[in-house]
């Protein structure tokens, strides 16, 4: 049975294969083979039944946030006064980097959204303070890693729902450990900037200070509300995301004015792709039920 696991799986690596077919079809192949009497559509009802789960919607709705505050303008103006607090730093875009990443992933739980947001916006800042394009890239990339664990983490709540574990007590340890990652990388930026020979900026002033923290004030709330919201009780991981999109949504389109309806429906969709690749189980079920009558082997 191994045996030709491995070598369904193989063959479809070969020829280029998603990883959900190579996983999925080797799996159905063997229920085929082996375990034939099983209807096609108890598969079709576990693969569906499966991510059929309240605790999942947080999911498509961190998803949504994430998408609305990297094309607006809430990823920006928490980037800008993150900055503003540690720019003079000695290499301080990267420390800015850093705890744009955290910020970010705080209220997206997604790691490819932070890279494609902080990347969007901190890479061209990177390399003209100094940062070799190499280094910035894979600061950009290592340090959207801690959106896995800061909360609110899709890793973590998947984790939590196939376990069976309380993800309440996941985002807690995940904050403590997401918060050592940040002081480690920030130890790596300082020990490059200073090999690079890159200088500390001039400090702004209290009043500067003040007037980027204004300009990022509703930005600011964001990780406030989530983050609050899920350690006081008030809200469920699933309704901290909810909150996340609605928040996100009268942010951008009341306070900011840049969200238009054109784009709306253009983020919203975006978000199903990623969702749909997220919670792929949905493909695999589609892929079962149309090309079923191709995959019988015969039975021994």
């Amino acid at each position: 049975m191994i045996f030709i696991v491995v070598l369904i799986a193989f063959g479809l690596l070969v020829f280029g294969f998603e990883m959900f077919l190579v996983l999925g079809v080797s799996a159905l192949a063997i229920k085929e083979f082996f375990y034939g009497s099983i209807p096609d559509v108890v598969i079709i009802q576990k693969l569906v039944g499966g991510i059929n789960i309240t605790t999942l919607l947080a999911i498509p709705f961190f998803i949504f946030a994430a998408q609305l505050m990297g094309h607006g303008q809430i990823a920006r103006r928490l980037t800008d006064f993150i900055k503003s607090l540690v720019g003079h730093t000695r290499g301080g875009m990267g420390h800015t980097l850093i705890g744009g990443s955290m910020a970010f992933g705080s209220v997206s739980g997604s790691a490819p959204a932070t890279v494609a947001a902080m990347g969007r916006m901190v890479f061209p800042e990177m390399t003209k303070s100094g940062f070799s394009e190499k280094f910035s890239l894979g600061l950009i990339i290592s340090s959207a890693e801690t959106a896995l664990l800061i909360p609110p983490s899709i890793t973590l709540i998947i984790y939590g729902w196939m376990t069976g574990t309380s993800i309440a007590k996941l985002f807690a340890g995940g904050l403590a450990v997401g918060l050592v990652l940040g002081l480690a990388f920030a130890v790596l930026v300082y020990i490059e900037a200073r090999r690079a020979g890159l200088t500390p900026q001039k400090r702004l002033s209290a009043r500067e200070k003040f007037a980027a923290f204004k300009a990022a004030g509703w930005a600011v709330g964001m990780p406030v509300i989530i983050l609050g919201g899920i350690y006081s009780g008030l809200f469920t991981p699933t309704e901290a995301a909810a909150v996340s999109v609605v928040y996100a949504i009268f942010v951008e389109g009341v306070i900011y004015r840049g969200l238009t309806f054109k784009s709306l429906v253009e983020l919203t969709e975006k978000s199903a792709i990623s969702t749909g690749v997220i919670l792929y189980y949905w493909r695999l079920a589609v892929f079962w039920h149309f090309l079923s009558p191709w995959l019988k082997f015969p039975r021994p």
